[in-house]
């Protein structure tokens, strides 16, 4: 192999790495396709594509409360660099929210897992949000 084709070879190297390098510390634009789940008492819960869950009063269409913003700490593809340091970001939520009844009929307990292989719960309860479930 000549010089001139293993000079080639580096720059190509180089070029590969940095692009690599560069697409791991930019934000993905990834987005959910999950569907909805309907409680006993006529709530549906949805999730979002944006990685929001939004409660509705089946019978009536009229969001119940405020949607409820999933958001997870991340970091890019080399944490070490200042561009790739942690940052929050909208949870992709690809599966349908499962929701638990409780004692209090007026409480519900929505779980939902993310594209970061977790399972998060939830509290709905009088129209608000809580992560204590």
């Amino acid at each position: 192999m000549s010089i001139k084709q293993k000079l080639i070879l580096i720059i190509l190297a180089v070029i590969l790495l940095s692009a690599l390098i560069v697409t791991g510390c930019t934000k993905g634009i990834s987005r959910g396709w999950a569907g909805g789940a309907v409680t006993s008492d006529g709530k549906l819960f949805v999730a979002s594509m944006n990685g929001r869950i939004i409660p509705i009063d089946a019978s009536s269409n009229a969001i119940l409360g405020q949607a409820f913003q999933v958001t997870v700490t991340s970091s890019g593809g080399l944490s070490c660099i200042p561009s790739c340091s942690s940052q929050s970001t909208p949870l992709v939520i690809y599966a349908s929210p499962v929701v638990l009844n409780t004692a209090d009929p007026n409480s519900k307990v929505v779980y939902i897992g993310g594209t970061d292989g977790k399972l998060y719960a939830y509290t709905f309860n009088n129209n608000a949000w809580s992560a204590e479930p």
